[in-house]
């Protein structure tokens, strides 16, 4: 079978007019590829985004492809087709450049500085700037099935090979095709590109790529001379932008009001140093991480802690800003301290705003994943100050984590300290802040035996295995510590015996530990962040249980399995994303890498699909068999978490095998679907592919919204293997034959 599929294409491509058809489905997939990654860190910087952002980018990102390619059913005259997919091409490539200059001058015009947009925004906001490239690309991958003969004398026809089954290796190889560009576009994006050049750059590059290949397509189809001359002036157009630095232009309405002394990109986001005044900021895609201004925060991160151990020597600072907490530091006897930033560019950056203090010569800056780092650490710390961001993403809630915490208890001495701080509290708590500090707390308290919680700024959690003390009043000299703001009125003003009180019965609710394959203190930290606009979970669990239903009502045949695998595929994806995250560090760093993972199994699965042109009953024995292999994976995940974590190169390849495995099921039913459908190949391709992504999209908001952060990961997987098996008995039920 193997060889009569290479045979196959080989007859296929032996002709460059047929051959040109696959290069450019790869560019749709490659630019597609290109501009979801660029999009996805464009929108933290307006949305504030967190994995709800990107939930409701995925889902409408595969929801308007989807339609693309459903609406590609509609053209229905063969008149000017080639033409009509060489300009749509060319439109494809110009539609990122326009999307991120747009989404800046939005947040710069429609928002007041500081604003946040709600929900409700957020999906409107998302929607503009997504829609017109999603329904474009997802028309030229379907549209491009009608534009490949397939009649018995036509190139994909060989012995024996009914009309069906060829129209099901067209679809197929398309499919495969398109994955292929993806698995192109995000090693490339990731390798390459990220590290060299900034977004709107990569856009640019990007749209010349496309215009090429709508030349070459116009030269082997219509040559269409007017095309050419289109293609040559976008070439042109293009190149004389790359001398214009749009890129420091656009980003100033990011940051209103002050002036952009640097901007950075690299494979953890977007970075911004600002200065305004006497103030200098710095913001990593979208969120201010440091100010020079932040003096109470300072102070209060690092003397309620100093103030348990005044004679600690060895300091690890993670994350967050340097500049500020080091200044305080320099205030003991500190033998050595130790930065740490998995991102080159926010540490280069924060070395350099230290380079001139002469104090700081016992300084060791580590560019590492803090996780990874604590696993094979031979020295230990006096103090760690976790200086990083409130869990309000699933990427920061891996270091509030019950694993995180277990960790860095190996790294610190007996009587070592660990601090970290979340939400904010003056004379009243909300119950979602109540929950978050009472879930940091019990999950702190499963590691260590004494944890103190302390208001301030923000609410500071004290950890040691030896005796720490609330009494920070008479712990500190204030005779010999001289500060801007902690002085011994401030500090018995907001550590009254009431407001102790209070904080420590906040902070002492049951509830459940945090863990990396349950991150309940993200989900705590979303309904926090939607109730600030007035916004809750259950319209939104109302929204997705409707999609769900839907599509498994509205969905006839077969294709019930398409949008059920869609869905399945996603969800298991973003699932394992997280896992990954929780071990390896920042999605940031490899998610063209694990995504090209992804799309490499649905092209592999795509490309062996065609070779199966039997019954609906080999759909529905795939399908139940991919079903039970997600209900598998919280097993094999189990393994990679426990069994592998002293070998992270094995655990790694585990996870890359669960993605693939995955994803080359899913690919196997997309064209053996279509062996089964009795409808022309632009009508069963739309079909086939609009299911796929409303599916996916529908996976991609529920398992980040609700599956995970309220079920636990393991659940999700359940949910999704569940859902494939009701999907068979659905269409076992409302099939005849």
């Amino acid at each position: 079978m193997a060889v009569d599929r290479l045979n196959s294409l080989r007859e296929f491509s032996s002709s460059q007019s047929n051959l040109i058809y696959l290069v450019c489905t790869i560019g749709v997939g490659f630019a597609a590829m290109v501009a979801q990654l660029c999009f996805m860190r464009e929108v933290l910087w307006v949305c504030a985004g967190n994995e709800l952002t990107f939930g409701i980018l995925l889902g409408e990102w595969l929801t308007l492809t989807g339609l693309g390619a459903w609406l590609a059913r509609l053209i229905k005259s063969p008149k000017s087709n080639h033409n009509l997919f060489s300009n749509t091409l060319i439109i494809l490539g110009v539609l990122p450049i326009l999307s991120i200059v747009g989404l800046r001058l939005f947040k710069g015009i429609v928002l007041l500085p500081g604003q946040v947009p709600n929900l409700a925004q957020s999906v409107l906001i998302i929607l503009c700037v997504v829609a017109p490239f999603c329904i474009i690309s997802g028309f030229l991958v379907a549209f491009i099935c009608k534009l490949i003969p397939y009649h018995n004398t036509g190139p994909m026809a060989n012995d024996g090979q009914t009309l069906r089954e060829q129209r099901s290796n067209i679809i197929g190889l398309i499919y495969a095709a398109d994955s292929t560009g993806g698995v192109l576009g995000g090693l490339v994006f990731s390798l390459v590109l990220t590290w060299y050049f900034n977004h709107i750059t990569i856009s640019i590059i990007t749209c010349m790529l496309n215009s090429i290949l709508a030349f070459l397509f116009i030269q082997k189809t219509s040559n269409n001379f007017p095309g050419k001359v289109l293609c040559g002036a976008v070439i042109v157009i293009c190149s004389l932008i790359l001398f214009i630095n749009l890129d420091l232009l656009t980003s100033k309405n990011l940051v209103i009001n002050q002036d952009i002394r640097l901007i950075k990109s690299s494979p953890y986001g977007n970075v911004i140093v600002t200065a305004s005044k006497s103030e200098t900021n710095i913001y990593e895609n979208g969120t201010i991480t440091s100010s020079s201004l932040w003096f109470a925060r300072y102070e209060e991160c690092v003397h309620f802690v100093m103030a348990q151990r005044p004679s600690a020597a060895n300091i690890l600072i993670l994350g967050g800003s340097f500049s500020g907490i080091a200044n305080e530091l320099l205030k003991y006897n500190i033998s050595k301290i130790t930065y740490m930033n998995p991102d080159p560019v926010v540490l280069n950056i924060q070395r350099g705003l230290t380079k001139d203090n002469p104090s700081l010569t016992n300084v060791e800056f580590v560019i590492a994943d803090v996780r990874s780092y604590i696993n094979y650490a031979t020295n230990k710390f006096d103090i760690i100050l976790i200086n990083l961001p409130e869990p309000s993403t699933a990427l920061a809630n891996r270091y509030y984590t019950i694993e995180f915490l277990k960790g860095s208890g190996k790294v610190l001495q007996t009587n070592g300290v660990l601090s970290f701080s979340l939400g904010g509290y003056e004379n009243y708590a909300s119950p979602d802040l109540a929950a978050i500090l009472s879930c940091a707390r019990a999950t702190a308290n499963a590691v260590f035996k004494h944890v103190i919680v302390l208001p301030g700024t923000r609410v500071i959690f004290l950890c040691s295995n030896a005796e720490l003390s609330k009494d920070i009043v008479s712990l500190i000299d204030f005779n010999k510590l001289k500060t801007k703001v902690l002085n011994r009125a401030y500090l018995q003003a907001i550590h009254s015996p009431d407001r102790l009180a209070e904080v420590s019965r906040l902070s002492s609710e049951q509830t459940r530990l945090n863990s990396d394959m349950n991150p309940i203190l993200y989900f705590w930290s979303v309904k926090r962040w939607l109730k600030m606009f007035e916004s809750g979970l259950t319209p939104l669990m109302i929204f997705c249980a409707g999609i769900i239903l839907t599509g498994l009502l509205f969905y006839k045949g077969v294709k019930k399995l398409v949008f059920s695998a869609g869905y399945t595929v996603m969800s298991t994806q973003i699932a394992v994303f997280l896992v990954y995250q929780s071990i390896f560090g920042s999605l940031y760093s490899e998610i063209g890498l694990l995504t090209s993972v992804f799309l490499a199994g649905l092209a592999i699965g795509s490309w062996f699909g065609t070779e199966i042109h039997t019954s609906k009953k080999t759909v529905l024995l795939l399908a139940l068999i991919f079903g039970l292999l997600i209900c598998s994976i919280p097993m094999l995940l189990t393994i990679s978490t426990n069994i592998l974590s002293s070998n992270l190169l094995l655990s790694k390849l585990l996870i890359f095998l669960i993605i693939s495995s995955t994803s080359v099921f899913a690919g196997l039913i997309i064209p053996i679907t279509a062996s089964v459908l009795n409808s022309e190949i632009i009508e069963a391709a739309g079909d086939i592919y609009s299911s796929d992504l409303a599916g996916a999209a529908c996976g991609a908001i529920t398992s980040s919204l609700f599956t995970i952060p309220i079920t636990g990961i393991a659940f999700s997987f359940y949910f999704s293997g569940l859902l494939m098996i009701i999907a068979i008995i659905l269409t076992i039920i409302t099939t005849k034959n």
